[in-house]
């Protein structure tokens, strides 16, 4: 679910707005948990 929501970002968001994101498709989860399951798929967020 969370590389989906990536991908539907466009790659561009990181943890804080991917974690806001997982309700809307509901899944409910802890901010630090979203991040480290972004980390551990090596997905990160896109710097301008």
């Amino acid at each position: 679910m969370i590389r989906r929501a990536w991908n539907d970002s466009g790659k561009v968001y990181g943890y804080r707005k991917l974690s806001d994101e997982l309700p809307d498709q509901g899944e409910i989860s802890c901010p630090n948990r979203v991040a480290r399951l972004t980390r551990l798929a090596g997905i990160r967020a896109q710097m301008r």
